[in-house]
């Protein structure tokens, strides 16, 4: 059973749409690198690569803080406890200095 000329031709477009098709599937294929395409990818793992130096970075620099500031809250407590213990000796002989009148003076209040 032969094909009539509209059949024949029918057939030849519907075949010559599929080798058209074909070459340019495997043109984009072979176009297409295999793997993670690094060139679009690029400047994201740039700017990730950048945040977390970032982060690594401010970390370092509040601990730095940190230390100092808790060196310097030491120094002050140290000064303030240093200031209490001189008041309190300073009033402690003040105490034993009028102790010892009322006691030269005959041990009357």
């Amino acid at each position: 059973m032969g094909l009539d000329g509209n059949e024949e031709q029918n057939k030849r477009a519907a075949e010559h749409m599929f080798d058209v098709w074909e070459a340019r599937r495997q043109r984009e294929a072979k176009d297409k690198p295999e793997g993670i395409n690094w060139k679009g990818s690029a400047p994201g793992w740039i700017a990730l690569a950048l945040s977390l130096a970032t982060v690594v970075y401010n970390g370092g620099v509040l601990t730095q803080r940190v230390n100092q500031n808790e060196g310097r809250i030491q120094k002050f407590e140290q000064a303030g406890l240093d200031s209490a213990i001189a008041r309190l000796e300073s009033k402690v002989d003040i105490l034993i200095e009028d102790r010892s009148r009322e006691l030269n003076s005959g041990g009357r209040r």
